[in-house]
């Protein structure tokens, strides 16, 4: 096969890729998405960013198309090393030359050229048919917010919504408000009409303080960012529609039902387009509101968008951060499992003693009798004359035996030679070595095997740490998408859409298989030096590839256990997200117990040391588990303590137990 050939048409592919991400991404540029609200009707998205800002989004669209082409590609060599691994158990010798072992095992890439073009035909399909629609949209999503195109102003219309401008106490002119108040409030209050004041009054006191904002000269000093032939048409537009509902204000309006029903319309009508237009401006000026006083109606509005604005990003980062700590609990865990199973005895170091023996140069007499110490029963690491057999006082004239280190009889048989005094000293300052050389190497070996279970736990950590992060932030992502494109309603726990649920965590169960194969997959690589060879990556391939797919389990529940806290922790008190966390971690531990007994090959178990309490299952779930364990935990403590709801949770919760005191008594 010419390698410049196939280069070539591995590039031909790239660019038929290329071609339809610029055909995708460009026609969900000419859609209409904002339907429900009038001022921004027949506006395509594309009118809303610059020429520059639309090619840099589609360099980032773009990147999804190539990255699963480049993945694709490669990884039909990838499943050539995992076949061959898995025809190797059967086979003797060289297998070089037997027919599917080789360029093509199960004879289905026969035609090497073809293979780029046959690759990204699919690809297209599979965009096309909407099977990967959801991680297709994300990306559109994240590459629209790079371009600068409001998608997410459905997003915004909802905050801003929720802000009770009427309760605001802002020293500012409020010209609409003022005006029905003085011409139009009587007339509401004498009829049926009366119960739409407050509507009103809460439709014309979000005019009175956003329309100046995006209107007029203050736009430019506001929104510098948004400065767009399209904006200023609309912004005109809605100066326009502010003008015509004054003129219905600055008369005495008649006691006419129609034309309280006309005032309540515009009212509502122009509230909402201010609404969203401001949302407009805002999302096209980078979520900023520039030049303004914290103190006035606009700064105001501005920190209440900025309070709610992605509290589970926020918490997501924070759970990640605090999840580290499963590197401290998994590294006790090994260790005590290590110490118990295999404790550093004298016969375990002895060689490593009898290398610190030589280096020292003890006498020889004295090298077989500090070996000879290292017994189960007796404190090999302490020096004691008496253990030793050694006088207390280097003066005395018992003689020794050398050899066993025990006096003479008094007969003189066996007897040794006396020693003299500084013979005596210096037979007990070899003893002391001995003892010393015996404490140092035990260090030095518990040091050692402190380091390797550390790096260890580092490892694991990492891999189950890009399984959960890809997991968590693809479901975020998802449920960003579909709640800028409006269609992720509110629910309760009392009618959980199960099905919504599922479907949206099956992409984030994939993504988990791709991050826990790609953190193990480096730390395989940089044990090997960075030079693995064929040999290593099948081995690693056949032997942990049911443990990699078994982490779709982990990426659902951890999805689920996020779309949930999400969703539901402004509803619920902080002690109910917390046990809701709570009960997913355990679903999580026990994914990962199922896991390791469903993956594990029998030669990878370990038998369980005497009167420990878990068996080894039980400790590889733990060890795998505790990180997820605590992200889940941490990510629910993080949404109940950053959210802008928290104080007025507890007022309520306090008003609730006051209204029960009072019901009481």
């Amino acid at each position: 096969m010419n390698s410049l050939i196939f280069a070539g048409v591995v590039i031909a592919g790239a660019v038929t890729l290329m071609i339809e991400a610029y055909r995708n991404y460009n026609s969900s540029l000419t859609s209409i998405p904002f339907k429900e609200h009038p001022i921004l009707q027949n506006v395509e998205v594309a009118k809303l960013c610059t020429p520059r800002e639309k090619n840099i989004g589609f360099l980032f669209y773009s990147l999804l198309y190539l990255v699963t082409y480049i993945v694709v590609l490669s990884s039909t060599e990838i499943y050539e090393l995992v076949a061959q691994a898995a025809a190797s158990n059967s086979e003797i010798g060289p297998t070089d030359d037997i027919i599917g072992a080789g360029q093509d095992p199960l004879n289905l890439l026969n035609t090497q050229y073809g293979k780029p073009i046959f690759i990204s035909a699919a690809i297209i399909s599979i965009f096309s048919i909407g099977a990967l629609r959801p991680v297709e949209s994300t990306m559109r999503s994240l590459a629209h917010r790079l371009a600068g195109v409001p998608r997410g102003v459905y997003a915004v219309i909802e905050e801003l919504h929720a802000i009770p401008f009427e309760a605001f106490d802002v020293d500012c002119q409020k010209p609409l408000s003022d005006m029905f108040l003085e011409n139009a409030e009587a007339t509401f209050q004498g009829s049926y009409d009366k119960s739409q004041i407050p509507s009103i009054m809460s439709s014309l006191r979000t005019i009175d303080y956003l329309a100046p904002a995006i209107t007029g000269k203050q736009r430019i000093q506001h929104f510098p960012f948004s400065q767009l032939s399209t904006m200023s048409e609309l912004s005109a537009r809605l100066e326009l529609d502010v003008e015509n509902l004054k003129d219905l204000l600055k008369v005495k309006l008649s006691d006419d039902a129609s034309e309280r029903k006309k005032m309540f319309d515009a009212a509502n009508a122009v509230a909402n387009d201010t609404i969203a237009l401001f949302a407009v401006h805002f999302l096209r000026n980078n979520r900023a509101i520039k030049n303004m006083d914290d103190k006035s109606a606009i700064g105001l509005i501005n920190e209440r968008i900025k309070r709610t604005y992605r509290v589970e990003l926020n918490s997501f980062a924070m759970g990640l951060l605090f999840s580290m700590i499963a590197i401290p609990v998994a590294y006790a865990v090994i260790l005590t499992w290590n110490v118990a199973a295999s404790p550093i005895s004298p016969k375990l170091v002895q060689s490593d003693v009898r290398t610190a023996i030589e280096v020292r140069q003890l006498p020889a007499s004295f090298q077989a009798r500090c070996l000879a110490s290292a017994t189960e029963d007796l404190p090999f690491d302490r020096y004691d004359p008496e253990l030793w057999g050694l006088p207390l006082q280097s003066s005395s004239p018992t003689p020794f035996d050398l050899n066993r280190g025990q006096p003479a009889n008094a007969a003189g048989q066996d007897a040794g030679v006396a020693q003299t005094p500084e013979e005596g000293r210096a037979e007990r300052a070899a003893a002391r070595n001995c003892a010393t050389i015996w404490r140092n190497v035990i260090k030095t070996k518990t040091a050692e095997r402190r380091q390797k279970i550390l790096a260890l736990s580092f490892w694991w950590f990492v891999a189950v740490f890009c399984s959960t992060a890809l997991a968590a932030i693809t479901a975020i992502f998802g449920r960003e998408v579909r709640k800028e494109d409006n269609s992720w309603p509110d629910w309760n726990l009392h009618r959980i859409p199960f099905l919504r649920l599922f479907s949206m965590a099956l992409i984030p169960a994939l993504v988990a298989v791709l991050g826990v194969f790609i953190g193990s997959f480096i730390e395989f690589w940089v044990k090997t030096g960075f030079d693995a060879t064929e040999n290593q990556i099948q081995f690693f391939l056949n032997s942990k590839w049911a443990f990699f797919v078994m982490h779709a389990g982990l990426g659902f529940l951890v999805a689920i256990a996020v779309l949930i806290l999400t969703d539901q922790h402004d509803q619920l008190s902080a002690v109910w997200t917390v046990t809701i966390g709570v009960f997913f971690s355990v679903l999580v531990l026990g994914w990962y117990y199922l896991t390791i007994v469903a993956s594990y090959p029998p030669s990878f178990v370990r038998p369980t040391p005497d009167d420990f309490p878990i068996n080894f299952e039980m400790r590889e779930a733990l060890v795998y588990g505790v990180q997820p364990f605590f992200f889940i935990i941490f990510f629910a403590m993080f949404l109940e303590v950053t959210e802008e709801s928290f104080a007025e949770k507890r007022k309520r919760k306090r008003a609730r137990m006051q209204s029960t005191k009072a019901g009481a008594t």
